[in-house]
């Protein structure tokens, strides 16, 4: 005899499902394109726009987002957002959540890299090339997801915990620009082409509201003494 499940279960195993198919939707787009070289030449085309409109405030921008949101600044910053998000929250939990919320669909755009295992551009082909050639896949951009999941893991926590819509509405602006802005700084420095961020931008909220249909948004689910009091 099947078990009815309860509508919160059936929301997270709607958003399980489609996280999936998403995934697995952007893997075979990836695996399409990687074999391209029509989509590669136009691509180029792009960076090599890009790569003609350097300024000392773009190489600034990008630089410091290169760094920022690499594997090991990565790390520091979302360990600075729980921190801020437990203390804003007045909950440990919702620290961890934080972490969660980052860190899953970061770690799932790892495993479709390597999956697809796109090579990084041509940088023979651009002329003012600001890093070294990354040793890591291309596609999706690892960054790009990274700067989305940061901004939607504070927005949801927020969400969650009923803020003032002037405040959610806030930092929904600002992880969208903050996401847009760092897909800009990978085309800008060569390393990423358009499709690699488009990847991100599109998988990782998907997989960032399936972590939040999965995971426990309160200490409610946990036992009493989770919750540290105001």
């Amino acid at each position: 005899m099947a078990i009815p499940m309860s509508g919160r279960l059936r929301h997270a195993v709607i958003w399980v499902v489609v996280a999936i198919l998403t995934s697995v939707v952007v893997i075979l787009f990836g695996l399409w394109i990687r074999g391209s070289d029509a989509i590669r030449g136009a691509e180029l085309t792009v960076l090599q726009a890009f790569d003609a409109g350097h300024t000392p405030l773009g190489d600034a921008i990008a630089l410091t987002i290169n760094l920022g949101f690499g594997p090991y600044g990565a790390i520091v910053v979302t360990l600075v957002a729980a921190a801020v998000m437990s203390f804003v929250a007045r909950s440990w939990w919702d620290g961890v959540r934080t972490i969660v919320l980052i860190g899953v669909p970061w770690g799932v755009v790892e495993i479709v890299k390597h999956i697809v295992q796109r090579p990084r551009p041509d940088s023979t082909q651009l002329l003012d090339r600001l890093v070294p050639d990354p040793e890591s896949y291309s596609y999706p951009s690892g960054h790009t997801a990274f700067a989305t999941a940061l901004g939607l893991a504070v927005v949801i926590v927020l969400l969650d915990h009923h803020a003032r819509r002037a405040t959610v509405v806030t930092a929904l602006a600002v992880a969208v620009f903050l996401a847009l802005l760092t897909a800009w700084s990978r085309m800008y420095l060569g390393v990423h082409q358009p499709t690699d961020v488009t990847a991100s931008l599109v998988l990782i909220p998907v997989l960032a509201f399936a972590v939040r249909a999965v995971w426990p948004r309160s200490e409610s689910s946990l036992p009493a003494h989770a919750h540290r009091p105001a």
